[in-house]
């Protein structure tokens, strides 16, 4: 299927840039021609249809190929997040049974002693298929397209199941809202592991517009390549668009920029009219991992009045309120969790919420987790790994808000000879950086 999308550019805008990564640009054709040489490696070392195979690179371009290598194939990829710590992957590793690993070198350090056949990608060369087309297969939309690690409240991440009728159906509404045109160019600066950021890549396969790919947010570097490659579009999380609108730089944004997708976590009303202010053009949007991205939204600027929620609903998409609970149902949303149990035809969210009389909805309470910076957040799960340091006799953690960061997490800690730098190196090893408090306050005399 990927390459069949491709094929069709190839024939009609060969030279037409797709992605720029680090500094370089690779066209329809280059890509064509990368995925059809890691279809063929991947098959010659036997990964099959149906097969799981853990995805974990540092370099976003060789993730992608491999991902679409995989879609090809009809093996089942999983998104390891890079930034995953070695505890957190063997964490993973009892959970699910992989049949091979990919990866990059520098990255095959994290994946030792795992007793899964483990490639590193820069060690299979398209040769290594021989000089024969890759074998190709029948499509389903219903077959999976990838495995995306969602956060739980019990500490354990969900995995969720994304087939490509999802993406599919997910690309489509969103074209309906933006109208995307070949001329687009927009910039990727959420994470590849994250539906946000790998929705941005389907968007621009489905709808042939060009991408420019960032390993990860960096304020400067963001407002750089937006005026220098004229980007019309861009999808932030508040911490994000709260960072870039103190730039001075702001003021020379808005003449390519046509958009900004904010979602991600709570947006306060002050936030969104500032970068109106500054003639940034917001539509805010709500979604979830198992919505394959957003499913509702809005144009701010249009809709004033209605500036503390999170908009109407997508095309296909149907939303009703349970005891204040907000129940999705639609094409997009997924079916099951892989290995897990199936999700009914309306999928409960968690969130709080209600829709007002124009058909807007407002969500008074996201998953009772704090999302800090977008990233959801289990206390449970902090709280848990902070305890289970020797010299720790208890911790409380909680949330409060915060201009920049939505939410920011507070450990309350008590312990007679440790200091908050040691904590946090030690805890550098255990969790994800994004999951460690923000702040550390010291009581001895917690009870």
């Amino acid at each position: 299927m990927i390459r069949d999308k491709l094929n069709n550019y190839i024939n009609s805008r060969p030279e037409d840039i797709f992605i720029h990564y680090n500094n370089n640009d690779i066209t329809y054709e280059g890509m064509g021609y990368a995925i059809e040489g890691r279809v063929k490696s991947m098959q010659a070392i036997d990964i099959k249809k149906g097969e799981l195979v853990g995805l974990y690179f540092n370099n976003l371009l060789d993730l992608l190929e491999v991902l679409f290598s995989c879609i090809e194939i009809q093996a089942i990829p999983l998104i390891i997040p890079n930034n995953f710590t070695s505890n957190e992957f063997q964490n993973l590793n009892k959970r699910v049974k992989f049949d091979y690993l990919l990866t990059n070198w520098d990255k095959l350090d994290d994946l030792k002693d795992n007793k899964v056949p483990t490639f590193p990608v820069e060690e299979l060369s398209p040769g290594i298929g021989g000089c024969a087309p890759s074998k190709k297969n029948k499509f389903k939309d219903s077959q999976i397209a990838c495995l995306l690690l969602t956060s739980g409240t019990t500490g354990t991440p969900k995995i969720v199941q994304i087939s490509l009728s999802n993406i599919i159906e997910s690309c489509n509404a969103w074209n309906k809202q933006l109208n995307f045109k070949k001329e687009d160019i927009y910039l990727c600066c959420l994470p590849i592991h994250h539906i946000g950021g790998l929705a941005i890549i389907f968007r621009a396969l489905l709808h042939g517009f060009k991408v420019v790919l960032l390993d990860q947010f960096d304020k400067d570097i963001s407002i750089d390549k937006i005026i220098k490659h004229k980007v019309s579009l861009v999808s932030f999380v508040p911490t994000m668009l709260s960072r870039v609108i103190q730039s001075e730089n702001v003021t020379k944004l808005h003449s390519s920029l046509r958009g900004i997708i904010l979602s991600g976590s709570h947006s306060n009303s002050k936030l969104i009219t500032d970068a109106i202010d500054k003639k940034l053009n917001i539509y805010k949007s709500y979604g979830m991992t198992e919505s394959s991205s957003g499913i509702t939204g809005f144009w701010v600027k249009d809709n004033i009045e209605y500036i503390d929620s999170v908009g109407t609903t997508h095309n296909k998409v149907n939303i009703k309120i349970i005891k204040d609970e907000i129940l999705v149902k639609g094409p997009s949303i997924v079916s099951e969790y892989y290995n897990d149990k199936k999700i009914n035809e309306w999928y409960k969210t968690n969130d709080i919420g209600y829709i007002n009389k124009k058909g807007f909805l407002y969500v008074l309470n996201r998953n009772v987790r704090p999302i800090s910076g977008g990233e959801n957040i289990d206390t449970k799960e902090v709280e848990e790994i902070i305890c289970s340091h020797p010299n720790i006799k208890k911790v409380f953690i909680r949330s409060t808000d915060d201009e920049e960061w939505g939410e920011r997490i507070i450990a309350y800690i008590k312990s007679d000879n440790l200091n908050e730098v040691e904590i946090k190196n030690w805890l550098k090893t255990k969790i994800s950086n994004y999951k460690i408090p923000k702040e550390f306050i010291f009581i001895n005399n917690m009870d």
